[in-house]
């Protein structure tokens, strides 16, 4: 709690409360509260910017996929989707415009509401690489903070956190056994 009172920017201290610090939308950050439109300035932005030049990244199994905003909609190029834009609690929160539709449509969706939660929206190149996340204003510091403050620095902080496996998830297909050692002082 020390460490958020003294890294938090200033929209962001009312999040946390005397035993835990809520997700953004759950406080201030939603629809018509003071920071409702945090995120509305970069994703006009990023709408402008890809309306005169194609988004491109490459997913996590190494897709390339291409799209380009056209009539306010970011259309695909190389995979037949499109994603409307989304608002402020949209990004926070992986709904309306970001959970809408069918694949490949729902995995855009995903990739841009992490981009966009990292700051890397406007930089289709930066999608996957991790040391870019959180480095450029706008971004989710909540999610950054807990990132930086969980074990190897994976955390499921906001709904698509696993994009470019930054959850902390245990995966395994035939598993033979699960240890689970808690110790605390």
């Amino acid at each position: 709690m020390a460490a958020w009172a003294a890294q938090a920017p200033a929209e962001f201290q009312p999040l946390k409360e005397e035993m835990r610090i809520m997700a953004p939308c759950k406080r201030n950050f939603n629809e018509g509260q003071p920071n409702g439109n945090y995120f509305d300035a970069y994703i006009n932005q990023i709408w402008n910017q890809y309306a005169n030049e194609d988004l491109v990244y490459k997913n996590s199994e190494g897709v390339t996929f291409r799209a380009r905003v056209e009539g306010g909609v970011l259309v695909g190029k190389s995979h037949n989707f499109t994603v409307g834009k989304p608002t402020t609690q949209d990004a926070f929160e992986g709904k309306g415009e970001l959970a809408k539709g069918e694949e490949p449509g729902r995995s855009v969706q995903a990739q841009l509401c992490a981009a966009i939660n990292r700051g890397v929206a406007h930089k289709g190149e930066w999608y996957g690489d991790v040391s870019k996340y959180f480095t450029e204003n706008p971004y989710n510091f909540y999610s950054k903070f807990i990132h930086e403050n969980s074990y190897n620095g994976l955390a499921y902080s906001f709904c698509y956190s696993d994009v470019f496996n930054q959850e902390a998830l245990i995966h395994h297909i035939k598993p033979l056994a699960l240890v689970i050692d808690l110790k605390w002082d």
